[in-house]
């Protein structure tokens, strides 16, 4: 799943880092390619197998979901029912997903933007609008003008190669593709843009870009092919004049990358500071390996091991965060009303303001909160592609935009269908270190990054249904 997180520009970090898969390939791809967990189904399946014989097979294994679109529970310990919301999903699949602050789009207000199979929505003010067609990407710029004044900037990328900044056409200088505010091209430049007067300028970072450092709040830094890890910075000078300046960390070729640890080709193991300012803060020499163990004081606690085998403990920077828990996220409604969110590895979002509290199946991610004539709304993107709203006043949950995904769910082997033959293909999957899928995204129906027999299962309860 591609993600754009809420962005501020003007500083930028970066770290270098639909197939055809067979299962000896894919054994060796990355997590989110899928993996291939759990082999336990290991006969194939011959043509003359009827569809009721494939679809009773191991489908006493999921537990059911609740028939019921709506059930308020009332654990012992809470003074107020917990709304939980089971809607049913479109059939479709999602894949690729950008979302941002949005606001020439949102006129001239706070909100947030997704970006759907090259349609643009707008979430916000009770509703989601669909802004733009025919985009390629799209990210947002937060920095300083020439007077010292911040400024936003909603940036978009027209499949047609046109680059607009709120709206207005940019020079373009190859630019394929955005985030974090800054604009990369295919022959690995990074342009940065920076506010001027009622227009954004674009200026020059890099000719060795790779990919952006993940999970910066205020982007610092890049990865440089050349270099290793560069702290980047542009902004105004005292004479008006555009300032762009690069400096390189000390780490070069990580690695091992943990967070804010890293060790380099050297194996040397530092931590990267960047508040207030960025330091390198050397650890140890000669690390072999580095291994979550658990927190400390709040924070991660990681075990490494030297060549001589000996081990030590060093304790990040980066919060624990419980293992069940894939984001956790406090967002602003407006009014002095915060709107706290929590989405579990089971994709079940948890949504709490003011001692009001709600619940929701099929959640991908939270877009945005506001308050919509007075009352409080959290808006949400779910795993087939719609975009909701709950609001935790009237305790309606509405669906604003229907399914976007990018594929139909459960279709495996990439006809436009979910049917047995998808069924089929599965099980020889699972079954056999052979086989070949070709939409392997659309068989990962538990959304865990891999391919296993429990989404054989729940193909097979979907089909059933």
């Amino acid at each position: 799943m591609k993600y754009r997180r809420f962005s501020v520009c003007c500083a930028v970090a970066v770290l270098i880092g639909g197939m055809n898969l067979s299962r000896a390939a894919f054994a060796d791809t990355e997590p989110d390619a899928g993996t291939v967990t759990d082999p336990v189904l290991s006969d194939t399946l011959c043509d003359d197998t009827s569809e009721a014989e494939l679809l009773q097979e191991d489908v006493e294994d999921i537990e059911e979901a609740p028939d019921c679109d709506f059930v308020s529970l009332f654990p012992a310990a809470a003074t107020t029912a917990v709304s939980v919301y089971n809607p049913e999903l479109h059939n479709t699949w999602l894949d690729t997903a950008v979302y941002d602050t949005c606001t020439y789009y949102n006129g001239g207000s706070v909100g947030s933007a997704v970006l759907l199979n090259g349609t643009m929505y707008v979430v916000g003010k009770g509703k989601a609008t669909a802004a733009l067609k025919d985009v390629a990407d799209f990210t947002h710029v937060y920095a300083q003008n020439e007077k010292g004044v911040y400024t936003h900037g909603d940036l978009v990328l027209k499949k047609d190669g046109t680059l607009l900044a709120n709206g207005k056409e940019q020079k373009q200088c190859g630019i394929t593709s955005l985030e974090y505010g800054c604009g990369s091209t295919d022959n690995h430049e990074l342009y940065a843009f920076i506010p001027y007067t009622d227009m954004f300028i674009n200026t020059f970072v890099t000719d060795s870009f790779s990919r952006f450092l993940p999970d910066q709040e205020v982007p610092q830094l890049f990865y440089s092919m050349g270099d290793g890890v560069v702290a980047f910075h542009v902004n105004y000078s005292e004479t008006g004049a555009i300032r762009a300046t690069r400096s390189n960390v000390g780490i070069v070729a990580p690695r091992i990358v943990a967070g804010d640890l890293f060790v380099d080709n050297l194996d040397v193991l530092y931590r990267l500071d960047t508040e207030p300012d960025i330091k390198l803060n050397w650890i140890t020499n000669y690390v072999k390996s580095l291994e979550c163990i658990g927190e400390k004081n709040g924070c991660k606690l990681f075990r490494y091991t030297l060549t001589n085998n000996r081990t030590g403990e060093v304790v990040s920077n980066v919060k624990a965060e419980d293992p069940s828990v894939i984001m956790r996220k406090e967002l602003s409604a407006g009014s002095g009303k915060t709107v706290s969110c929590v989405i579990t590895r089971n994709r079940q979002l948890s949504g709490t303001c003011s001692g009001k509290q709600f619940t929701v199946t099929n959640v991908e991610t939270v877009l945005h909160a506001d308050t919509v004539s007075g009352k409080v709304c959290l808006y949400f993107l779910r795993t087939d592609g719609s975009i909701w709203m709950y609001n935790f006043d009237t305790k309606a949950c509405t669906e604003l935009a229907s399914g976007s995904g990018s594929g139909v769910k459960g279709d495996v082997n990439g006809d436009g269908k979910f049917n047995t033959d998808d069924l089929k293909l599965m099980q020889n999957w699972v079954g056999s270190e052979n086989s070949t899928i070709a939409n392997w995204k659309c068989g990962d129906l538990n959304k865990d990054n891999s391919l296993d027999s429990t989404d054989l299962a729940l193909m097979k309860r979907d089909l059933m249904h």
